[in-house]
């Protein structure tokens, strides 16, 4: 199936609607040949990506990010093994961006695939140009939190017909996703959460323990035309529904009005798949506080160091500084004005008691 609204969005050949980012991301790097290879990814990913980097047979490496937490163009500069690394992947990080033309610009001169991870960022524009458009390649992701929430499916988006035919391969000959697959993500998502949590090893995530997930994670899905027709309609909507996410991160940031708290604003052209902000002191203690009164906040996404044993928290100063302040607010449907004047109320008290 393809995604006729999203391959008008951002002016795309194809636009293939897989089962996840993920399965997206795994189905190009097969089609792309990149195999026992080094794929470049920020430190502050969702960890699903080092997962599908794995089953996929090849190698993350764990680069720092800049001012905007999106990858840094410093740290790749600085990237002393560029002859083995397959892949850069780009991801919007919160809906933001940093330097992906010259990101872009090392990876052609490298002669090293550039990919961009939509996932966090759709109808995001940078110099009059839609993310998921910037490359020759990207994916995306309409699952639960994301921008066009369908609580399932992905896109992976090319202009060449023989990727596309690759992928349409590729794709068929993966496991079918099961209820006990749901089941098993369910359990994966479980371990991460006590990981970040501190209340289990991250030796749980060592490499000989991940592999029993893959079928969960990296499957295909079979959708019904009800469901991509809707999916066309969410998508033909994105100009409407980045107004209204925009508008509501504008109230918290016109709202929360504490020295202790740093709302983070995006650059022109971006959008919020957040709001993030940066606390002080005592960020996890304000979490536990604010989800006391019911107020949607989470500290995503914890250093990938944090999370897997096999990875190294050498040369990421950003990142280490930002995760251990980073606050992010929901600014979906669920979030009204009433709920921003409830969590500055919230937040007084907190830092005042």
């Amino acid at each position: 199936m393809r995604i006729s609204a999203l391959e008008k969005l951002i002016n795309k050949k194809f636009c293939m609607l897989t089962k996840n980012g993920s399965t997206a991301f795994y189905v190009l790097i097969k089609c792309l040949g990149i195999k026992n290879k080094i794929i470049i990814i920020p430190a502050n990913i969702c960890f699903d990506m080092v997962l599908t980097i794995l089953f996929s047979g090849n190698k993350p490496a764990v680069l720092d990010v800049d001012k905007n937490q999106c990858l840094s163009y410093n740290s790749i500069k600085k990237f002393k093994n560029m002859k083995n690394v397959g892949a850069i992947i780009y991801p919007y990080m919160y809906g933001n961006y940093g330097e992906v033309y010259k990101i872009k610009n090392f990876a052609k001169k490298n002669n090293t695939y550039f990919i961009e991870d939509v996932a966090p960022s759709l109808g995001l524009k940078i110099s009059n140009k839609y993310a998921g458009n910037i490359s020759d390649y990207s994916f995306c992701s309409f699952g639960q939190g994301k921008i066009v929430d369908m609580n399932i499916g992905g896109s992976l988006n090319v202009d060449s017909q023989e990727v596309y035919d690759k992928a349409c391969h590729h794709y068929s000959n993966l496991k079918i996703f099961l209820k006990k697959n749901k089941k098993k993500y369910f359990q994966l998502n479980k371990i991460y959460g006590n990981i970040i949590d501190k209340k289990i090893s991250k030796k749980e995530f060592r490499i000989s323990n991940l592999k029993k997930y893959k079928d969960c994670l990296i499957s295909k899905y079979n959708f019904s035309k009800k469901f991509l027709k809707l999916l066309n309609t969410q998508v033909s909507k994105i100009h409407k529904i980045n107004s209204e996410r925009n508008m509501k991160a504008q109230l918290f940031q016109k709202m929360i009005n504490s020295r202790k708290i740093n709302l983070i604003k995006h650059k022109k052209g971006a959008v919020y798949w957040r709001q993030n902000a940066l606390v002080e002191n005592d960020r996890d203690q304000l979490i536990r506080y604010l989800s006391l009164k019911n107020i949607y906040v989470r500290k995503y996404f914890p250093s990938l160091d944090n999370v897997f044993p096999f990875i190294s928290k050498k040369n990421l100063k950003l990142v280490k500084k930002f995760e251990s302040k980073i606050l992010n607010f929901w600014v979906g449907n669920e979030t009204t004005k009433k709920n921003i004047i409830a969590t500055n109320n919230h937040l007084k008290y907190f830092f005042t008691s």
